[in-house]
């Protein structure tokens, strides 16, 4: 008895992530696939506040992935698939707050997957994946599967960068002009000369286009930096664009 008890505390440790969208389990990146997971370690907490997503309401146990794309992906595919003789589904949802599907499906009964395709996934906007059982019996092993046909390395080509700095020796006063060719979630960060970041100077979605923003030579806190070699760095979650610069007084 003290065996099965120690197995049920250490499954239970292992397979606590993914829960709810509080503490959901990270997809790292495209392509990405998880089959070691069974829902019935799991216990139901959602039940599709939406039929306008396809589905009637799902009573079993539910597991929780989260993504945030750095920039758009179109085409992107989604699937459940059941081990086994159990009824599973697959919805979306972006409000941890007020879980309202985007989107799900169910088309299928016990032992077949379900799949959700052509998906476009925005930039900067944090996905939920829930896998989930039909029925309050409807729980077991499962391979999860997310991918798009467009290559991290196709993505990271589609979205042009530039950034530029001007003067690159300046008493506080500089202007940091940067592009982007497609809509991303962009970081623009100066940093010191050892890798501390100092002043986040633009954190949000942006559209494609051309951006300037100025430093007055401040951190986060507003106050003066020392002299010397500062980095601004622009990141788009797909590419990363570096350029010294010189605070002098």
């Amino acid at each position: 008895m003290k065996y099965v008890a120690l197995i049920v505390i250490i499954f239970g440790f292992v397979f606590a992530q993914g829960e709810n969208c509080n503490d959901p389990i990270p997809v790292p990146g495209l392509n990405f696939s998880d089959c070691i997971r069974s829902t019935g370690d799991y216990v139901n907490d959602y039940d599709v506040l939406a039929t306008g997503a396809g589905l009637t309401a799902q009573y079993g146990p539910d597991v929780v992935y989260s993504f945030t794309p750095g920039t758009d992906i179109p085409d992107v595919a989604i699937t459940a698939v059941p081990i086994g003789d159990w009824d599973i589904s697959l919805y979306i949802f972006t409000d941890c707050a007020s879980p309202v599907a985007l989107t799900g499906v169910d088309n299928y009964g016990p032992g077949s997957p379900e799949a959700l395709t052509g998906l476009t996934l925005t930039a900067g906007i944090t996905y939920y994946f829930v896998v989930d059982g039909e029925t309050e019996t409807d729980s077991g092993h499962y391979c999860f599967n997310i991918s798009s046909t467009v290559s991290a390395e196709e993505r990271e080509a589609a979205l042009r960068t530039t950034l530029n700095v001007a003067p690159t020796f300046t008493s506080g006063n500089a202007t940091i002009e940067f592009s982007i060719s497609g809509n991303s979630y962009v970081n623009l960060v100066v940093y010191n000369a050892i890798g501390q970041p100092v002043r986040t100077l633009k954190a949000g979605n942006l559209s494609a286009g051309t951006y300037s923003v100025s430093w007055n030579g401040l951190d986060n806190h507003g106050a003066l930096l020392p002299p010397g070699v500062y980095f601004v760095k622009l990141n788009t979650g797909v590419s990363e664009t570096v350029k010294k610069l010189v605070l002098i007084r």
